[in-house]
């Protein structure tokens, strides 16, 4: 019975999977057409296809974190079936492996150019580190220290924005960390004169969001918790 039940609960994970991706591949792509280029859907209604521009939040900015959060709902089910040293070997190819399709997909790594390669600017990277961080706090520490150790890693990154910096596009703590990590390798720049230029409309953040990447795989994680004690 408690197989059956386990296996029902992740049928619903695959289902809620399927209407993200849904949403992201067809859905979105459709309204943005029609709300961009009839009067069949009013503007408002397409504007929540769009991410934001800066502040606040639309329908489209769920899709990313869902894809995370649902990447933590599913390991407490997956890490009660490991055990021993291998069980590092398989969190660093998994990772490996997502990082590296995620280069493929977005990073221009299949050019062989390194001159437009970019090292950090995926969806699949961001799922990648966020379950390498859950995934350490998982094999670590009980519940209570991975409730403490997403709180602090939460805490750290509130920190650094609030203090860091200002929470403008360009003073942000989070963007001034990007581009002097990435520099050059971030996605959207360009060298000209030797000089490296950002992109003003690319507005994506990597290094430092990487900390609320992991917040938010843990939050699936102790959604995950409490599906498997129930």
């Amino acid at each position: 019975m408690d197989t059956i039940q386990q296996n029902k609960r992740l049928n619903s994970l695959d289902i809620l999977r399927g209407f993200d991706l849904f949403v992201l591949v067809c859905l979105g792509p459709i309204i943005k057409w029609l709300a961009t280029n009839t009067k069949i859907l009013p503007a408002c209604v397409g504007a929540q296809f769009f991410h934001t521009e800066w502040t606040g939040m639309t329908f489209w900015d769920i899709i990313m974190p869902l894809f995370m959060f649902m990447a933590g709902v599913s390991m407490p089910f997956s890490f009660a079936k490991y055990s021993g040293a291998g069980v590092y070997r398989r969190i660093f190819r998994r990772v490996a492996l997502l990082f590296f399709f995620g280069a493929l997909i977005q990073g221009n790594l299949l050019t062989l150019k390194p001159e437009i390669f970019r090292i950090y600017t995926n969806t699949l990277q961001a799922i990648a580190v966020g379950y390498f961080i859950a995934a350490i706090f998982i094999l670590n520490f009980k519940l209570r220290g991975q409730i403490i150790a997403t709180i602090a890693i939460f805490a750290a990154y509130w920190i650094a924005m609030a203090f860091g910096g200002d929470y403008t596009t360009d003073g942000n703590f989070a963007e001034l960390v990007d581009r002097e990590v990435l520099g050059r390798f971030r996605d959207r720049a360009s060298i000209k004169n030797g000089a490296v230029f950002f992109a003003p409309s690319y507005r994506y953040t990597w290094i430092l969001s990487s900390l609320n990447f992991g917040v938010t795989v843990m939050l699936g994680v102790f959604c995950g918790h409490i599906m498997r004690r129930s």
